[in-house]
């Protein structure tokens, strides 16, 4: 779910859970070679990437709708 869907994931989940378990949803090395550590750092920039666009389009989506005083 974080993967698909990490803004959802962070406000739904990420925000309940403990620091200890918080630690585990960090990106480590699990390659040691060069490759698999470069294809590990895109994937985070990916899913990164979808939650800043995800947390844009909800806040397009909260302007528009208070703008039509539907808050």
């Amino acid at each position: 779910m974080r993967e698909r869907e990490p803004l959802l994931f962070d406000k739904m989940v990420g925000r309940f859970l403990p620091e200890e378990e918080q630690f585990y949803l960090r990106p480590t090395i699990e390659s040691d070679s060069l490759s698999g550590l470069l294809m590990q750092f895109e994937d985070s920039q990916i899913i990164s990437n979808r939650r800043e666009l995800q947390q844009s389009e909800w806040q397009d989506f909260l302007k528009v709708n208070c703008d039509r005083n539907y808050c």
